[in-house]
């Protein structure tokens, strides 16, 4: 099973009359004339088919320059029915906005997706020739499946027979084969604040429409990024062995001063009077938080100096809860009016301050009204199981990542997750996050990113595998489509990332195969993939899209792979291909000179000299070298010439 073919009428960014081959197994064609299709099936040798191993049929990878419209053709595949016309909405002309999506299911029968499905209606024909445009005819967004004669004897397209229009997956005359392929589309952010990119609306979800099955996955969760970490400790052959280090050394929660506390910070204790304000001010806030003017708010410590009543942990904990508290508090006057919000609640009382306990439960009494499931009281359950020695400050937890197991860490970050879902909310949103950060410290901004990649990929597919778990309907394929994955990558991790995938896709204990689909700039990507899997975009002299094959993939070498695949107009940087062109002109000149006989011996030994200084600010290689040869050859016969003797400078 899989994705064999894409055909865009148009899509926008000059993505017309386009057709790409995903498929090794089959070879589709489309007839624009006739509006109608033709499937072929290709010979594969059993090498070729498992060159990637057991869980994955296939890896393909689309190229081009920036602008080609990779990303617009993954979304296309990618996004869910509400993300899908979203996205795709300015294309509103249905005659225009028209493409169709065809995969295999088995033997001889196929699953075409699209929009206006008359750009088909060459295939939709009964045996008496009659159109079947009436029944399926234009519809902005369909899904039929149908089988297909591939051991015709003529070039003829063969027609469509035993139609079935997909219904939504509620209903009764729901086709359960619809189910056996679903794609799984983590879309790269552009990660550029002021870049205002589309951002899928929807997360980890299924669609339940009449279309196949969709999961978008473009950000990691805290619980995928813990899971994926602990999984690589154990395991030798994970990519961080290969790159020489273990990321994720530790996981660090701190707490964060939310909304007024953060003025306390701005107080200038340098003269009395400020000192007064800041003593009011804490006054004022422990009058709403306790009801009492005398109580010393946690809050106002951070660090390790300051209030030394209680330890690190246990001010940590009280000092999170008291900032809830009065967050809580503030939205409650905001949102009710109601000034009055201590009505049912008990002042607390000065001589229980130094009591951890009693000030545990008091300011839980708040927060139950905000949260009937005890939410916040859980994360306190689970703070307190950890051992003090992790505690290195009022405001910082940090706790080794092999030592996860002292803790309730994995529960703790779960319950984050969960916050950020609006699981445990009422009529007043209080996000953990804002309140308790977590990070994981002991990687490079490179190393996070190649974890986000591969975590965000295993978020997805757990929530997939968990979402389905009632009818056990997983699918049979999943087709993976990874738009830009390695942006930010260091080249080696570029040139490992294939690698890296298909030891992480063969792992996984799931029932069904992956079919990759990337897009990517790297060209050294592209040399783990045979050539018949990667697909060029570029334009031709009328700026439309062609795709193309190129003759160089897998194991083929830097310099053929940046020229063949990628449109590059060189394999050196611009500003150095520039410098080197103006050097090239001024040796020409002086070729030009000598063999005119306009040399003239002091003013082009001096200039002689001068382009060959400016030629060894050029780097060691065959370019400077070739550049060095043709000045002194020049220098040579201007001397024999003229009988001087030769100096090679």
């Amino acid at each position: 099973m899989e994705l064999v073919y894409l055909y865009a009428r148009h899509l926008g960014k000059g993505i017309e009359n386009t057709g790409i081959n995903f498929s090794k197994n089959f070879e589709v064609t489309y007839d624009l004339a006739n509006l109608r299709i033709s499937i072929q099936r290709r010979k594969v040798t059993e090498e070729r088919k498992k060159l990637f191993g057991k869980n994955i049929e296939d890896i393909s990878v689309i190229v081009g320059k920036n602008g080609a419209g990779k990303s617009t053709i993954m979304r296309l595949l990618g996004l869910t029915r509400i993300e899908y016309l979203d996205y795709f909405g300015f294309l509103d002309e249905k005659d225009i906005h028209s493409w169709f999506a065809v995969y295999h299911l088995r033997d001889n029968e196929f699953i075409i997706e699209g929009s206006y499905s008359p750009i088909l209606k060459g295939n939709f024909a009964n045996a008496n020739g009659d159109e079947t445009e009436s029944k399926y005819g234009i519809m902005s967004i369909y899904c039929i499946s149908f089988r297909y004669d591939l051991d015709r004897k003529s070039n003829e397209p063969s027609l469509f027979t035993d139609i079935t229009q997909m219904e939504a997956s509620g209903s009764s005359a729901y086709d359960e084969r619809f189910k056996d392929i679903f794609l799984l589309f983590f879309g790269n952010p552009a990660g550029v604040s002021w870049f205002d990119d589309y951002t899928p609306t929807q997360r980890i979800l299924g669609n339940n429409d009449s279309r196949l099955r969709r999961v978008v996955s473009d950000r990691s969760s805290l619980t995928s990024i813990m899971r994926y970490l602990l999984r690589t400790q154990d395991d030798e052959n994970d990519y961080s062995k290969r790159i020489g280090n273990l990321p994720g050394a530790a996981i660090r929660l701190e707490l964060r001063r939310h909304q007024g506390f953060r003025g306390f910070d701005r107080i200038d204790v340098s003269s009395s009077e400020e000192i007064t304000k800041r003593t009011d001010f804490s006054k004022e806030i422990a009058q709403k938080i306790y009801l009492s003017r005398d109580i010393v708010p946690l809050w106002s410590y951070d660090g390790t100096n300051g209030y030394s009543g209680f330890s690190h942990k246990k001010h940590f904990i009280l000092a999170y809860l008291e900032d809830l508290v009065y967050e809580y508090i503030e939205e409650y006057t905001n949102n009710t009016g109601d000034d009055d919000y201590s009505q049912a609640i008990k002042p607390f009382a000065i001589s229980d301050e130094l009591e951890y306990e009693k000030r545990k439960v008091f300011l839980n009494e708040h927060l139950y009204e905000v949260c009937t499931e005890g939410y916040f009281a859980e994360v306190v359950e689970k703070l307190e199981t950890i051992p003090a020695k992790y505690f290195l400050a009022n405001n910082i937890l940090e706790i080794p990542l092999r030592k996860e197991k002292e803790c309730s860490v994995p529960e703790i970050i779960g319950l984050l997750d969960e916050n950020e879902h609006d699981k445990y909310y009422s009529y007043i949103k209080l996000r953990n996050k804002e309140f308790l950060h977590c990070i994981f410290t002991g990687m490079s901004s490179g190393e996070a990113h190649f974890i986000d990649v591969l975590s965000s990929v295993d978020g997805a597919l757990e929530n997939w595998k968990y979402n389905n778990k009632a009818d056990e309907n997983y699918g049979k394929t999943c087709v993976l489509l990874m738009d830009e994955p390695d942006t930010s990558f260091h080249p080696e991790w570029s040139r490992s990332f294939i690698k890296n995938l298909v030891d992480y896709l063969n792992s996984k204990d799931v029932p069904f195969k992956f079919q990759v689909i990337i897009t990517t700039h790297s060209p050294l990507m592209l040399s783990d993939i045979p050539s018949d899997s990667i697909y060029c975009l570029a334009k031709n002299n009328e700026g439309k899209h062609e795709v193309k094959r190129p003759a160089f993939g897998f194991l083929s070498g830097i310099n053929d792979l940046l020229v063949d695949g990628f449109f590059t107009e060189s394999v050196f940087g611009q500003f150095a291909e520039d410098y080197a062109n103006d050097l090239i002109k001024q040796i020409e000149k002086m070729e030009n000179a000598f063999i005119t006989g306009k040399m003239d011996s002091a003013s082009d030994e001096e200039e002689y000299q001068k382009i060959l200084r400016r030629v060894y600010v050029l780097d060691e290689g065959i370019v400077r070298r070739s550049l060095v040869n043709r000045l002194e050859r020049i220098h040579y016969w201007y001397r024999v010439r003229t009988g001087g003797s030769y100096d090679k400078g």
